[in-house]
């Protein structure tokens, strides 16, 4: 199990740590570069500087590398957020008694998409969300929160988003999520395989003091619950669409 390299003492410091694992999981050059990137822009910044001043100040070489990996974090970001959305309709199926799994959660996705319930920058078709929790599956309980976040479950807190206060109860709440998904195994796992791995989740070191939190996943809405009503098993809809293109081939 991987575990976060954080001291909540330094506190931008593991912010920037935090976020370099959730969108870049399997890739440490790419960490270690986001990571000297932020701090490289918040120590050019001086107290009180506009964002006009700032731009005009900071160095053409860090301007630029920015500029080069600010499209592809923002794209990241989309999909990690997709994968934490895959976890919390694991839970809320759970809550219904609903048999549950990472192929309904996603099949969900992609038919909000399809009644224009889902807008997101990035590709949200079925085997695209198959993608992105395969490559954020390991992060999915840090953007489980973003996720909830993001819909307006969790209420903004009034402290700035660096603060102690705000990471470590982020953090406990994804403590929550991953032991969640490390605990719950879909009833037609053969053989019984977690929703999250032990082995690959990225963990919070026991060091690090987390408070106690309670976290409420929200049920599901009426509508959200129709959609099911079409689902389709994941190999069944695989191989419905090989026969579609093998027809449109003829």
């Amino acid at each position: 199990m991987p575990f976060l390299d954080i001291n909540l003492e330094e506190i931008e410091t593991a912010f920037f740590k935090i976020k370099a694992v959730m969108l870049y999981p399997d890739h440490p050059e790419e960490r270690q570069r986001y990571v000297c990137l932020h701090q490289g822009l918040r120590a050019a910044q001086k107290p009180g500087q506009s964002a006009k001043e700032f731009a005009a100040c900071v160095s053409p070489l860090l301007k630029e590398l920015y500029a080069l990996k600010e499209p592809e974090m923002r794209k990241r970001f989309e999909r990690g957020r997709i994968a934490g959305g895959i976890l919390v309709l694991i839970r809320q199926l759970q809550d219904h008694a609903i048999e549950e799994g990472v192929h309904k959660a996603i099949y969900m996705l992609d038919q909000w998409r399809k009644a224009g319930d889902l807008v997101c920058p990035v590709g949200t078709r079925r085997t695209s969300l198959q993608h992105y929790w395969a490559r954020f599956k390991p992060v999915a309980h840090f953007w489980a929160d973003v996720y909830l976040r993001k819909h307006h479950v969790i209420c903004t807190q009034p402290h700035p988003q660096t603060s102690p206060e705000v990471i470590a109860t982020f953090l406990a709440r994804a403590e929550w999520f991953r032991r969640y998904g490390e605990q719950h195994i879909p009833k037609r796992s053969n053989p019984p395989v977690p929703t999250l791995s032990p082995e690959q989740s990225w963990a919070v070191p026991v060091r690090v003091p987390l408070p106690a939190v309670d976290v409420k996943v929200p049920r599901l809405t009426g509508r959200q619950r129709q959609c099911l009503e079409t689902y389709l098993n994941a190999k069944i809809y695989f191989a419905k669409r090989k026969k579609e293109r093998e027809q449109a081939c003829l």
